[in-house]
Parts: C-alpha cells; structure tokens; sequence
C-alpha cells in the first residue's frame, strides 16, 4: 500500500507531529500568545510545490484535529485551511513561475487576511476585546512572516531528496 506513494503520507503526518509538539505548552516551539503560525506556512508551502500531498479530506481533518487540540472553535481552522487552498489553487500557475520573494510577498499578504479572519471568527465566537487581540495579531503576523522563508527553505531541501 505504500510503495508507490509513500511520500504522501508524510506531510499529514508531520503536520499533526507538530500539531501535537504545539499543543504541549511551553515547548521550543512555542512563545505563548505570539508563537507564530507554523501550521499554517506549512500547509501554504505544501499546497503551492505539493498539492497533491493535501488532499481536501486531509485538509479538513487536519483543521478539525487542530481545532480539538488547540481547544479552537470546532471548524475554525477547516476555514482557514481551506481558504489557504483556495488562495493557492487560484494563483498557483502564477507564483510557481515566479522568485521567492513574490511567493514570501503573496504569503505575506494571506497570513494577514488569515489572521484578521481569525481573529474574527474567534471574536465572534468568544466576545474578545479587541485592542489586546489585534496588538498580539500584528507581532503574529511579524513572526510568522519571518519564519516562512526558514520552512520554504527546510521543505526545499526536503522535497529535493
């Protein structure tokens, strides 16, 4: 069953791997209320070089199995798991013939719409204040934009050997 595709199976289960490692508090990883969105970067680097390693099944899980361990709203992250890949599915053709830096600039872009719909939804769903939540969100979207050219650049490596 897995010899031909065996490759597949590794992004699903790396992605609940730190699902899981996220979820433990204070691990290396994490940095409290501004750890940055690890998931998410993943998920968009893999959708553009990879899509057929996140299948539309396994992105709605993945949401769902990060919505019960990170104790979200059941069903938030399957919305933003799937407007990543709706983002990446429509411009796709685009940003593979293009440099890193267009690819950083237009994840950039999604990592604010998809925290502002975060916070959003989360706002909606818990009546946050929300001077505190939009301060923490800029420092998320800060770091996680930072990160993204580390995993682009580890998953590069990866999807080379």
């Amino acid at each position: 069953m897995l010899e031909g595709n065996y490759k597949l199976y590794i992004p699903p289960i790396l992605i609940l791997a730190l699902m899981v490692i996220l979820s433990i508090p204070h691990t290396f990883l994490s940095f409290g209320i501004y750890t940055p969105e690890y998931i998410i970067s993943i998920i968009f680097y893999l959708l553009l070089f990879s899509p057929r390693s996140l299948p539309f099944l396994i992105l709605i899980l993945l949401g769902l199995v990060y919505d019960l361990v990170m104790h979200y709203p059941l069903g938030l992250n399957v919305i933003l798991f799937l407007y990543v890949s709706y983002t990446i599915n429509l411009q796709r053709k685009f940003l593979l013939n293009k440099n890193f830096y267009t690819v950083w600039m237009f994840f950039v872009m999604n990592i604010i719409v998809i925290l502002l719909l975060k916070l959003s939804l989360l706002k909606f769903s818990y009546s946050l204040p929300i001077k505190h939540n939009y301060g923490i969100m800029i420092y998320r979207i800060y770091f996680t934009s930072l990160l993204y050219p580390l995993i682009h650049y580890i998953f590069d490596k990866v999807r080379r050997i």
